[in-house]
């Protein structure tokens, strides 16, 4: 075979590739991408607790409400698991409602999660929230989804790309 077709046949299949990318970024087919996160949920359900109990017991006793946490000021281990899980930032915010757990934990997302076609999307730990419910749906009517995932969580994402 003579390099003129391997480098035909290299080029050709580059074009397809990028037709086919370009095709995904017009028709992202959004709710097929909420199903799957829900689905990578279920699945790392069990990782994900734990990782809140982690969490919880690297910042015990420090003030920081209202703070983010990047992946550069966390524990090795902590580290780790927010890196396995897709995550690269940790935001906390206070409840202002009384609930024995006053903590909001936001994990952002990097990498995995559809965040390809979502563009961002956040992993939310939130006691006494309503948005958490298992089935609970909200959308802004423009680009902000929130899906409730049950026992304490919700996934928003945000499909504006700018």
């Amino acid at each position: 075979m003579s390099i003129q077709r391997i480098t035909n046949i290299g080029l050709i299949v580059i074009l397809l590739f990028a037709g086919w990318k370009f095709y995904c970024w017009k028709h992202p087919n959004f709710p097929t991408r909420f199903s799957e996160n829900t689905i990578n949920f279920q699945e790392k359900e069990t990782e994900l607790n734990e990782l809140v109990l982690l969490v919880l017991r690297e910042i015990n006793g420090k003030e920081i409400s209202n703070e983010i946490l990047n992946l550069n000021k966390m524990s090795p281990l902590l580290k780790e698991k927010m890196e396995h899980l897709g995550f690269y930032r940790i935001t906390f915010s206070d409840i202002s409602n009384p609930c024995a757990s006053k903590r909001i934990i936001s994990f952002e997302v990097f990498e995995d999660w559809n965040i390809d076609t979502l563009n961002k999307v956040e992993v939310v730990y939130s006691p006494c929230d309503i948005e958490t419910k298992k089935g609970y749906h909200w959308f802004d009517g423009r680009h902000i989804d929130v899906w409730g995932q049950g026992n304490n969580w919700k996934i928003i994402s945000d499909t504006d790309s700018i």
